[in-house]
């Protein structure tokens, strides 16, 4: 995962080359995670809709696709240990 630091009471990671700030360390590791694993997450999603027989352009499947990478980062980033 990219190197996460706090800033001013910010955390900040780097994205093409550019240091971009979060309010808190959850949406900076999530943000950090998301780059580092797009192209794996899309391909989950993308495994998903086309299982449902969904609209891949529909704007709810978009959505839904949204929500799906947004889950497997945040599971990414979570303790393994971690109790849900």
């Amino acid at each position: 995962m990219s190197n996460v630091q706090e800033v001013f009471g910010k955390f900040a990671i780097e994205i093409d080359g550019k240091v971009t700030l979060f309010d808190n360390k959850s949406e900076a590791e999530t943000a950090a995670i998301m780059i580092e694993q797009e192209a794996d997450f899309e391909a989950r999603a993308d495994a998903y809709i086309a299982a449902r027989e969904l609209d891949p352009t529909g704007r709810m499947t978009k959505n839904k696709v949204n929500v799906i990478k947004d889950f497997l980062a945040f599971e990414a980033t979570a303790p393994a240990d971690e109790d849900f």
